[in-house]
């Protein structure tokens, strides 16, 4: 039910069994997923959503790679 909708940027969950929780969250089509809090931010760790949520990712190593392109350069030295 809680994928049954077109956005995905965050997800709560609260729960006395972590475990449990930590197997929803990975079933869970969200770009953040809190569980037993609602307010889980650090600027180091990426930030965006899923399908019709946010427009890449933001903060941490991620976000950075979404502002570069990669290139090899392959060279044959005789």
């Amino acid at each position: 039910m809680a994928n049954n909708t077109e956005y995905g940027l965050t997800s709560e969950i609260y729960t006395t069994d972590l475990k449990k929780g930590e197997r929803i969250a990975k079933r869970l089509n969200s770009g953040v997923v809190a569980i037993n809090t609602d307010n889980y931010f650090k600027s180091s760790c990426p930030f965006g959503g899923y399908k019709k949520s946010g427009m890449g990712r933001e903060y941490g190593e991620i976000g950075i790679q979404e502002f570069a392109q990669v290139k090899l350069i392959a060279v044959n030295q005789p």
